[in-house]
């Protein structure tokens, strides 16, 4: 039970810091990445956490 809770806890936190410091990011430099670089950050979270995790 607490293996699970830990890796729900780490998945929920790298999505929203990711997800929010993609946000900022591309907010404070101006570029007009928009909401496919919002995306991309993500869909690389997922990705390198699949990978690293099987």
């Amino acid at each position: 039970m607490w293996q699970q809770l830990i890796a729900e806890f780490v998945g929920t936190f790298a999505l929203i810091f990711i997800g929010a410091g993609s946000v900022i990011v591309l907010v404070a430099s101006q570029t007009p990445g928009g909401v496919i670089g919002i995306a991309l950050a993500h869909g690389l979270v997922l990705g390198i956490m699949i990978s690293a995790l099987g």
